[in-house]
């Protein structure tokens, strides 16, 4: 499914707008990324280091392009999400609360207590297709959730 530019545009300004908290070391690792996605070149990026790199946490693959972010936020951060996309689907197991929203399918958005944790899958450049699954996207915040 190709995704609409309005839609990746106001769904990246959200995703990258998050009240992001310092990052507890090994929250999500290369070796976590790899194990989700079977790809084995992949690297963790500074923030704000490539085009759309704004995640407290960002992963690439080996031509360089984002493959994931992370963000560790506040709740009313998760709560602004929501109101952003009233059209949405809940994710079961993760967290309080979790959605996809519809028009934005590459993003999640998980409440656990009093912090959020988003992941992002890249888009790929060529195609405008996200490059992670629904299904990898979230065993990523699976294992960021097991660890806070």
């Amino acid at each position: 499914m190709r995704i609409s530019l309005f839609h990746t545009v106001t769904a990246l300004v959200l995703f990258l707008s998050m009240s992001g908290t310092s990052f507890a070391e090994g929250e999500l690792t290369v070796a976590d990324v790899q194990a989700v996605t079977k790809l084995a070149a992949v690297r963790e990026i500074a923030k704000g280091s490539i085009p759309g790199a704004g995640g407290t946490i960002n992963f690439v693959r080996s031509d360089g392009k984002l493959l994931v972010l992370i963000n560790i936020g506040k709740a009313s951060d998760y709560t602004e999400a929501a109101k952003a996309f009233p059209q949405r689907t809940a994710v079961r197991d993760l967290g309080d609360e979790a959605f996809m929203p519809n028009a934005a399918p590459w993003a999640l958005y998980v409440r656990k207590g009093s912090k959020l944790v988003g992941v992002g899958s890249g888009l790929d450049p060529a195609t405008g297709e996200q490059i992670l699954t629904g299904g990898q996207i979230q065993e990523l915040a699976k294992r960021v959730l097991s660890r806070l």
